[in-house]
């Protein structure tokens, strides 16, 4: 199965004005409020596409149990971990197609958050299974931290995947995780190239797969779509295009979770790809993805 891991998750709040009134006052409709964290919404994803997922995550205070309750409606398969202070709450606001994000860092976590991860993932993982780190971590967690969990996920069995950024990525990349998921920017900053363009970014994704970094590169484009890149494939496609686009936010955990899920199901390197730019394609627009496309 896939199995996400997410220490940092939220309860994301949106909403959409017509025009955003800066310095003075805007007044909000109807607040749109979510189970939220790239892992969670990997898990969420891929369960639609009729693969079996587990999100482990953490809860805490009020958002924490709103968190829970929200997961537990939608019929996810969630573990969640104590912590103390509240799951953080993020706020995405729509104005006129454009998406503006406010993040709140999350409540301080420690040593024994992360070995609580630990002891989740040996109750959890069998192996086999395919086990997805995601997103960022909170204040007080280990900056090592993925790298340590994903050398505990590899030692079960597991397939390991890692999609986050900044120090968390390159601590990560020390455990060689066998996929990682950054988008162009990311993957350019990693090497202190935010701006690469298309060329230099398969030089840098190469580099990572020479110097075993990491397995494979799924690196996402936005709306140039994705590249995947291992020492045996290579494969590169378009997204589809969007006529009238809903949002952009977590196209690219729509884009992992797809492609995880056909591989999981015995695709080949395109029509795994295409399953994810088709769960891209779906969130963008505003549909559900089909498990039977």
């Amino acid at each position: 199965m896939l199995i996400t891991v997410t220490p940092n998750p939220a309860l994301d709040r949106a909403a959409e004005l017509p025009r955003l009134i800066v310095g003075g006052l805007n007044r909000l409709g109807e607040i749109k409020i979510t189970a939220g964290g790239k892992g969670i919404n990997v898990a969420r994803i891929a369960g639609g596409l009729g693969t079996p997922a587990r999100a482990i995550s953490t809860a805490g205070g009020v958002n924490g149990s709103r968190l829970a309750a929200l997961t537990a409606a939608e019929g996810l398969d969630c573990v969640y971990l104590p912590v103390e202070g509240e799951t953080r709450a993020n706020f995405k606001l729509s104005c006129g197609g454009t998406v503006t994000e406010l993040n709140e860092q999350g409540p301080v976590t420690g040593a024994e958050t992360l070995a609580a991860f630990g002891e989740a993932l040996k109750a959890n993982v069998q192996p086999g299974d395919t086990v997805a780190f995601c997103g960022s971590l909170p204040p007080g967690f280990p900056a090592d931290g993925y790298k340590r969990l994903i050398v505990l996920a590899k030692f079960l069995g597991a397939r390991t995947v890692l999609d986050t950024d900044g120090e968390a990525l390159k601590f990560g990349l020390e455990a060689k995780p066998d996929l990682i998921k950054p988008n162009g920017v990311e993957l350019g900053t990693l090497f202190g190239e935010p701006n690469a363009d298309m060329p230099r970014l398969l030089v840098l994704a190469r580099k990572i797969i020479s110097d075993g970094m990491a397995g494979a590169v799924l690196c996402s484009l936005g709306a140039d779509g994705a590249f995947y890149m291992s020492r045996e494939e290579y494969n590169s496609l378009p997204a589809l295009p969007v006529s009238d686009p809903v949002t952009t936010v977590g196209a690219g955990d729509a884009l992992l979770a797809g492609f995880l899920s056909g591989r999981l199901a015995g695709q080949d390197l395109e029509s795994a790809m295409n399953t994810g730019l088709r769960a891209a394609y779906a969130l963008v627009s505003g549909e559900t993805p089909d498990r039977d496309e």
